[in-house]
């Protein structure tokens, strides 16, 4: 059963697909986006590489990995 979204009229979506499976990837495309978008992310669900959580910790305000 999925998790049912945080707030009802705001379903979680797919933003983007980043090409590469490295830390360096994920957080350059983390850094591109605009720092306001940034500090919205309230929840972020990934692969278990290690790089992806890195990357998440050191680009986005703190956040709950899952």
């Amino acid at each position: 059963m999925p998790t049912p979204p945080r707030r009802p009229r705001r379903a979680a979506r797919v933003l983007d697909m980043v090409e590469g499976r490295c830390k360096q990837a994920f957080k350059q495309w983390l850094a591109q986006r605009e720092e306001s978008w940034r500090e919205t992310v309230e929840v972020v669900a990934m692969d278990g590489f290690t790089g992806f959580k890195s990357a998440t910790t050191e680009e986005l305000p703190p956040t709950r990995s899952r």
